[in-house]
């Protein structure tokens, strides 16, 4: 078989083997118009993998309207199709098919898709024997009913929209539709910018809310165009009624809502289409894509201003919230707890109809499997199981789980009966932080079973992204009633305790916001000043925290906090990795004492722990008398045989017989190590040998140290109990000691500070050095903590120098 398919491939031409299918992107309007940029972002994302080329051309009709320009605008697509030779040609909005699309339809080559029509298809002589689309529809009827929902006062719409050839389609199929109970007093269409104004004025009296259906080609007294926004910024300010949109774009600019049609969708629809005749389908035996889902927009800012308050249902339903900085932000908070607890209880209900069933009273997996996948959680937001009383699991994802469920703290209320909603824990079956929906299975008062959904965190908060467009400089986390962050713009921070990040305010801050149901609080972090909002959600007692931040006006405040935070931030990091090599060389110690201390099984034991802390240069076991008998990984094999007994951490470890961690030493490998050993003892108690993980401290440190200070005036430097620096940015520096070296002698206040350093935990305080690569002496303002493992003493030092 493979041999026929390389000759057949060698039949072809280089040219033909090689060439990529090309989609060609008609648009009748230009760059930069959201309804333009929407449809082509949806086409890219559709043919994402495909392996197609794609062009677009832009015919600019929308700003240049005349008669003439269009039939030319036609023209020069005709030609880039000549030039480009696609094999399919997608055409967006009406004059894309009127002087381009309809000059195709019926040819072999190439194959057309429209989108973005406000004409009917046949309009433009669709369907063709080439030729299949998308049919949009204005779902006016549905705007109005939003509309109401939102004021019911409501009762009179009239309608208002440009002269252009696509809106004046738009009003034709308006005219049909009906809105009862709400009537339309007007359906109009006007040329010019000051026939608009004046409309806009005349429909104050007659109308409850105005509906815009296109403010694209209307034209000021010069006969230029007039720029949309600002004929909708004009529309705005001079409407005392709410005003709505056709289409996301309108809103975006800042109408109240619309139900629009998509550019996004129009444009995944238009691209899924080309995709399939990509692969070998022909476009006439396609059917046109109808019954579009539309996307409920709702602009915030503009219900604020007309004092207009959305009800929290209406929230839950819309697809986007738009905001703006000046957006009161309590209005967007309120909107996105009510975004994440619709996800919740979204879930919740449908997990209590699946535990109310007689599949999960008796445990029928292969039968829960499916109604769980339909609960409909993306594979990429989360994950569906089905645990048993025991703590064994099945996933949608993996079936049968090799782990159990016992020790999560929310099994437990599971086993009493409870629902468990928002705990958050990292997942067995995807490693991924997540936030658990659950609830048991009862049969006859017994708890049977449970089912529930890890929600991805990351992905819960990119739908809050999404929906609620929140400005990037907004501040925006959840907080579990533990104080714990189950949400963060910054995926990184999710889990942290920010209370335990250094910065003073911010616990304070956090207290306040964990003590009471909503509120404001101001607090300083990494040298912000941030002023926010927040609301506990009633299913999960999350806080939702949303504000604003800018630099802080007392900068010394700001640098001391932080410096703090990096001081918190570093230790935390340092001491994660060695109480996870600490946790690896225990098990190791356990596993050689087990296994013997020969053969491939002790080998094993040896390589994995290194290949599961890949912080450590090398792996070794140490036999009773002190030599090194297995070492890993293989480059450094050839050090097994070397003895080692006289080094100080094995002659305390012989002593005893528990963990130690090194001084700073010279190893045998060539170079400074430190090393963290575990005694391997015999069921008796008696030293067999030892278990090690070698460390290059200044590689290790500079790993965790350099990146959580960079871009802020830190720097950060780590000492050995003796004086001896272990770390420090100034390469030239590190293995000198700190109170026995000529280079420190100068500065008296230095060395009286480090004295302070390695016998006090932790402390502050003041002392003069040069800057890295400078020679004059600066003032630096230092912080320091103290890090302590198996007896052995590291102070970390965080340094700031003081604006002067």
């Amino acid at each position: 078989m493979r041999n026929t398919l390389l000759a057949a491939l060698l039949t072809l031409s280089p040219s033909a083997a090689l060439a990529a299918p090309k989609v060609l992107l008609v648009h009748s309007a230009h760059p930069g118009s959201p309804w333009t940029d929407g449809i082509t972002r949806g086409v890219r994302q559709a043919l994402d993998g495909s392996g197609a080329s794609l062009e677009v051309f832009y015919m600019d009709t929308e700003r240049r309207d005349d008669p003439e320009w269009k039939a030319k605008a036609g023209d020069l697509a005709m030609k880039r199709v000549e030039t480009f030779s696609p094999d399919v040609v997608v055409a967006a909005d009406d004059d894309a098919q009127r002087h381009f699309g309809m000059r195709l339809a019926g040819r072999e080559k190439p194959q057309l898709v429209f989108c973005g029509v406000d004409a009917e298809p046949s309009a433009f002589g669709y369907p063709a024997s080439n030729v299949t689309g998308v049919v949009g529809r204005a779902f006016f009827a549905r705007t109005a009913k939003l509309l109401a929902s939102i004021d019911p006062r409501i009762k009179r719409v009239a309608v208002l929209g440009d002269a252009g050839e696509a809106t004046q389609a738009a009003l034709a199929y308006l005219k049909t539709v009906d809105i009862a109970p709400l009537t339309v007093t007007a359906i109009e269409q006007v040329p010019t910018f000051a026939d608009w104004q004046a409309a806009v004025k005349r429909r104050q009296e007659d109308a409850d809310a105005l509906v815009v259906a296109g403010y694209y080609t209307l034209k000021d007294a010069d006969g230029a165009p007039t720029p949309p926004a600002e004929v909708l910024a004009w529309t705005l300010a001079h409407s005392r009624l709410p005003v709505a949109g056709l289409d996301d774009g309108a809103v975006r600019e800042g109408a109240l809502c619309a139900v629009a049609e998509s550019s996004l969708e129009h444009g995944l629809e238009a691209g899924r289409l080309a995709r399939q005749i990509l692969a070998g389908k022909s476009a006439g035996d396609l059917p046109f894509v109808e019954n579009l889902k539309g996307a409920v927009l709702l602009n915030l800012q503009t219900s604020k201003v007309m004092g207009l308050r959305i009800p929290q249902d209406i929230l839950r339903q819309a697809d986007e919230l738009v905001t703006g900085i000046k957006t009161d932000v309590s209005v967007v908070l309120s909107a996105v707890v009510g975004l994440a607890d619709e996800r919740f209880a979204g879930v919740l209900r449908g997990l209590r109809v699946l535990a109310a069933t007689k599949e999960a009273r008796e445990a029928r997996w292969d039968d829960l499997r499916w109604p769980l996948a339909a609960l409909g959680i993306p594979q990429d937001a989360g994950v569906a199981f089905f645990a048993l009383p025991n703590g064994s699991y099945y996933t949608t994802a993996n079936g049968l789980e090799r782990s159990v469920l016992q020790d999560r703290p929310y099994f437990a209320k599971l086993l009493a009966g409870k629902e468990a909603v928002g705990e958050l824990v990292v997942s067995r079956s995807t490693g991924r932080k997540s936030a658990v929906v659950a609830v048991p299975v009862m049969d006859k008062g017994r708890v049977v079973g449970a089912l529930g959904v890890s929600l991805f965190a990351e992905a819960l908060m990119n739908l809050i992204e999404e929906k609620a467009a929140l400005p990037g400089d907004l501040v925006f986390y959840a907080l579990t009633p533990e104080g714990q962050t189950a949400l963060h713009r910054d995926p990184r921070k999710a889990f942290e305790f920010p209370a335990r990040l250094g910065s003073e305010s911010m616990t304070a801050a956090v207290n306040d916001i964990l003590y009471k149901d909503e509120g404001a609080v101001s607090y300083y972090y990494t040298g912000m000043k941030k002023t926010v909002v927040f609301q506990a959600s009633p299913l999960t007692g999350w806080r939702f925290v949303l504000g604003e931040q800018r630099p802080s006006t007392d900068p010394e405040r700001a640098r001391k906090e932080i410096a703090k935070e990096a001081l918190l931030r570093i230790g935390g990091d340092i001491r994660s990795v060695l109480s996870g090599l600490d946790s690896g060389l225990s098990q190791a110690s356990r596993r050689l004492a087990k296994t013997g201390l020969e053969g491939p099984e002790a080998r094993a034991a040896v390589a994995e722990l290194c290949s599961s802390n890949p912080d450590a240069v090398a792996c070794s076991f140490i036999d009773a008398e002190g030599r090194m008998a297995l070492v890993e990984p293989f480059e450094y094999r050839v050090f097994e045989g070397s003895d080692i007994s006289g080094q100080e951490h094995i002659r305390r470890l012989k002593a005893s017989k528990a963990p130690v961690m090194s001084w700073v030493f010279r190893a045998v490998q060539g170079f400074d190590a430190v090393v963290v050993a575990y005694p391997v003892l015999s069921d008796s108690g008696a030293l067999l040998g030892s278990v090690s993980a070698t460390l290059r401290p200044d590689l290790l440190l500079a790993t965790l140290v350099d990146p959580a200070i960079e871009g802020l005036p830190l720097s950060a430097w780590v000492m050995q109990e003796d004086g001896r620096i272990v770390y420090d940015p100034d390469e030239a520096e590190i293995g000198r000691l700190l109170f026995e070296d000529s280079l420190y002698k100068p500065f008296p206040g230095l060395l009286e500070l480090g004295r302070r350093m390695v016998s006090e935990p932790s402390g502050e305080g003041a002392y003069e050095f040069p800057a890295t690569g400078k020679d004059q002496p600066v003032r630096k303002q230092a912080y320091w903590s103290r890090l302590d493992l198996h007896g052995t003493r590291w102070s970390l030092i965080v340094t700031v120098v003081p604006e002067k």
